[in-house]
């Protein structure tokens, strides 16, 4: 902090030129009335030119800027000055504050008033650019003598770094999903200028309505993190919020936007399979080629192959998967090496449902875990899903007298 009295002459190495015209423009303030006058004197009246002039003061409280000072830019703080006549018997009559960025001075307090004494504080922000500026503070006293004091704040750009994992794996940007996927997200965070991090938070915004789905508070120059999630389960925009917080307040945050749509829907319509005793048709199914095949063309597409149907003494009409230990007997597949799990359970749809799905379809949550449905009618609507993880629906069209043909419909994601 420096102090200046513009009554004497000051040698340009200790003081900026700018500093000094700001300086010189607060001797400009005075009012030519009392200029003027204070040209007259009173031959009885004392030696104006030996009386003291102002004083001026920084406030030096927590959390008041009183010297040169870093700190980020945009960064809110406090100043505040106290004045006095130091007993001069004139009265203080205006203070003026100058803020001076790239050489452009800014005058942001000019108070004109009459008392032996002034006091005053508010609250500025930094500069938003990353560089150094000089604050000037200028009292002067009905007599044109002033006090000076001045600052320097250098700007810098101390927000916390922090980005998002890269890996292959994770979503680190914009995307487009289908509902209800998972999805692995994760970031880094280091703190600037030697401030801890203390807290991290994650909100996820569908329809105008947050949710934060992570909140940590902690200490430390360095935060990591990483979860896995699920997108949302309806179609729209889901705007997701990740925000670093060190201890000076200074945030950094990321964000990215999964759209999330429906299912593209395959249908496989007018489906015939037969059981082991019958040959009029194949008796596996895929659901990537909608293709039926008989057992030893199966056996060269096993990886395939999602189910089959058979007619058994107990179970009667089933749709079990080549995992099945039953499928696994009836057909004899002992040369097998892929047995892929299929589940099944009842569909939460009806027929006429089923027949009003489109190329696009929401499916809902399956629960099912068994790997084979038994009993099969007419009507029946079966949901599935598949060792890749597709959902799908089968409905039953229609079943021959004896049990062992069966006609189906299937409708599974792409």
């Amino acid at each position: 902090m420096y102090a200046f009295n513009l009554g004497y002459h000051l040698p340009e190495k200790p003081v900026a030129i700018m500093k000094r015209i700001i300086y010189l423009a607060c001797t400009l303030l005075l009012p030519s009335a009392l200029i003027l006058s204070s040209c007259k004197k009173d031959d009885n009246s004392p030696d104006e030119t030996i009386l003291p002039g102002p004083t001026l003061d920084l406030i030096g409280n927590i959390g008041f800027v009183s010297n040169d000072a870093e700190m980020s830019v945009n960064a809110e703080f406090n100043v505040g000055v106290v004045a006095t006549n130091s007993g001069s018997g004139k009265n203080l009559v205006s203070f003026i504050v100058v803020r001076t960025f790239m050489n452009i001075p800014d005058t942001v307090v000019n108070h004109s008033f009459s008392s032996p004494v002034f006091s005053w504080e508010s609250s500025f922000n930094a500069n938003q650019y990353i560089g150094k500026e000089e604050w000037v503070f200028c009292i002067k006293d009905e007599n044109g003598k002033t006090a000076n004091l001045f600052f320097t704040i250098t700007t810098l750009d101390l927000t916390p770094i922090i980005s998002f994992n890269g890996n292959t794996s994770f979503v680190s940007g914009d995307t487009s999903m289908i509902i209800n996927s998972e999805f692995n997200v994760g970031i880094a965070a280091n703190s600037v200028g030697g401030k801890n991090l203390v807290s991290f938070i994650v909100v996820r915004n569908f329809m105008s309505i947050p949710d934060t789905v992570a909140d940590h508070s902690f200490s430390s120059p360095e935060f990591s993190w990483d979860s896995a999630f699920n997108a949302n389960a309806n179609i729209g925009n889901e705007t997701w919020f990740f925000s670093i917080t060190d201890e000076d307040g200074e945030t950094a945050d990321l964000y990215f936007v999964i759209t999330t749509t429906s299912e593209e829907i395959a249908a496989f319509l007018n489906v015939n399979m037969s059981s082991f005793n019958d040959n009029s048709y194949g008796n596996f199914f895929s659901t990537s080629t909608g293709l039926v095949y008989f057992r030893n063309e199966a056996t060269q597409n096993q990886e395939l192959i999602d189910f089959a149907f058979y007619i058994g003494v107990t179970n009667h009409t089933t749709l079990g998967a080549p995992s099945n230990i039953d499928v696994i007997e009836v057909y004899n597949l002992v040369d097998w090496t892929t047995f892929n799990t299929t589940l099944f359970q009842e569909a939460p749809v009806t027929a006429d449902e089923f027949d009003d799905i489109g190329s696009n379809y929401t499916f809902p949550s399956f629960t099912g875990g068994e790997d084979d449905i038994n009993f099969l009618e007419f009507g029946d609507v079966v949901f599935f899903k598949t060792e890749n993880e597709k959902l799908g629906f089968i409905k039953v069209n229609s079943i021959n007298e004896k049990g062992d043909v069966i006609n189906i419909d299937v409708k599974v994601m792409q």
